[in-house]
């Protein structure tokens, strides 16, 4: 027997009592205040015995026991696959490039996030330039004998400037176009620069080909700088929290498509969505 309480705003049981001329089809309740009443019930689980497993009762629940090989037998599987892409993941997560000794007076942070589509990546020379309301940057070239702006990759440029760039207002980006084939064009998703003396980010929308072959056939493109209107616009914070909630709180698509920054790996992942196929059959069989 619960009541229902105003003040917490909640079912509760206590000065009620069930009286012993209740039945299973009428409950009939002694309380010692007036309010509104009702029951609940508790459905009670199923005893499993584990121990008592017998293997001559399987051809009885084969679907349970084909399930159950069919699952593993996934698990082992995706995990050989997920191992290896586990090793690429770490090739390419988060280079870091230093373009000079850094002995200049001003250093910054430039973080360039390549797009997922196919052939987003570039084996051309990449190079960009700065452009702030106080001085601007020399044109940098990002020379490294492994090609690091692969597909759906983070790569960051640390590098000095002999002026202090004040406010960051525009970023140039460009390619020689020297990449063979469809290795030559370029999508830049976004990008980011830091201003390491103050910690100041400034954060570019980019979304757009670099390729002599694609869009508007341009490799040399400007970006201005994005707004605080641009950074609370719908069209940011949508896409931006859609992606963030299917690679962080969907626990099935996260395995293929979890955040590259991320400390919970896809092998873990994966064993958790092995624990929890298992577990809700369990639970069915409990209930």
């Amino acid at each position: 027997c619960v009541y229902w309480s105003e003040t917490q705003e909640d079912w509760r049981t206590d000065g009620c009592a069930i009286s012993e001329q209740s039945t299973i089809a009428s409950t009939i309740c002694h309380c010692n205040h007036l309010t509104v009443f009702g029951r609940d019930f508790v459905t009670p689980p199923n005893t499993l015995y584990f121990l008592a497993l017998e293997f001559s009762g399987l051809r009885d629940n084969g679907a349970i026991v084909a399930t159950i090989i069919v699952a593993l037998c996934l698990y082992s599987f995706t995990a050989v696959v997920i191992k290896f892409a586990e090793r690429v993941r770490k090739k390419k997560l988060n280079h870091a490039v230093k373009l000079d000794d850094l002995q200049n007076g001003y250093r910054y942070r430039l973080i360039i996030w390549t797009g997922a589509a196919r052939h987003a990546g570039t084996e051309s020379t990449v190079t960009f330039k700065l452009f702030g309301d106080a001085a601007n940057s020399d044109v940098r070239v990002v020379d490294t004998e492994e090609k690091v702006f692969t597909q759906d990759s983070q790569v960051t440029l640390i590098f000095s400037t002999a002026e202090q760039l004040g406010n960051v207002e525009q970023l140039q980006l460009m390619h020689d176009n020297s990449g063979e084939g469809s290795r030559a064009s370029w999508h830049v998703e976004r990008a980011a620069v830091e201003d390491l003396a103050t910690g100041k980010l400034s954060y570019f929308f980019c979304g757009e080909w670099l390729a002599a072959d694609r869009g508007d056939g341009q490799v040399v493109k400007t970006f201005p700088v994005a707004s605080e209107q641009d950074l609370r616009s719908m069209g940011f914070l949508f896409p931006a929290s859609l992606r963030s909630n299917l690679e962080e709180e969907h626990l099935f698509l996260s395995v293929a498509i979890m955040p590259e920054d991320s400390t919970f790996t896809r092998s873990q992942r994966l064993g958790c969505c092995l624990s929890l196929l298992l577990l809700s059959m369990v639970s069915s069989a409990m209930w």
